[in-house]
């Protein structure tokens, strides 16, 4: 069985005080994305040198940039618009991708390829690296990895349970 691929797709504007962070999070998984598409949303802070570095240093990177600012939402459907793997990942430029999510990720995607959606618990931090609280909230559906079939899933997410 051929191991299944992952685009990381990033949109930017004016994030660029984040940027070494999450850029250097997700070149630094040790499962490594196919393709890493950075599309930035004509910043008019030091974004763009900060990726463009990036991008020479590292031939995952895909980078491109709106001609004017285009919104959150338009940004992403541009770069999701761009993918070639398997499965993706939305990332913010403000994200910080924790070790081992990929991996983790990637191995319950390939043991059941089934699935349409994997989803973690995100942390939220504030400036001085104080979490605020997790998303989604508890109680949790499981305390360990596994595979919710669709209607179980959204039975769950109906009920208000994230």
């Amino acid at each position: 069985m051929n191991t299944p691929t992952l685009s990381v797709i990033m949109g930017n504007y004016n994030h660029g005080q984040y940027l070494v962070e999450s850029i250097s999070a997700i070149l630094s998984q040790s499962f490594r994305p196919t393709e890493f598409i950075i599309l930035d949303d004509a910043s008019t802070d030091n974004s763009v040198e900060i990726i463009e570095g990036f991008a020479k240093k590292d031939p995952i990177i895909r980078f491109y940039k709106n001609d004017k600012n285009l919104g959150n939402a338009a940004t992403y459907i541009k770069a999701y618009e761009l993918i070639t793997s398997d499965y993706f990942i939305f990332s913010a430029a403000d994200d910080v991708i924790l070790p081992g999510l990929f991996e983790k990720s990637m191995a319950m995607l390939t043991k059941f390829p089934e699935a349409g959606v994997c989803s973690a618990i995100t942390r939220k931090i504030n400036e001085n690296g104080d979490e605020l609280k997790a998303a989604p909230e508890p109680p949790y559906v499981s305390q360990t990895p596994s595979y919710l079939p669709p209607a179980t899933a959204l039975a769950h997410y109906i009920k208000g349970g994230g």
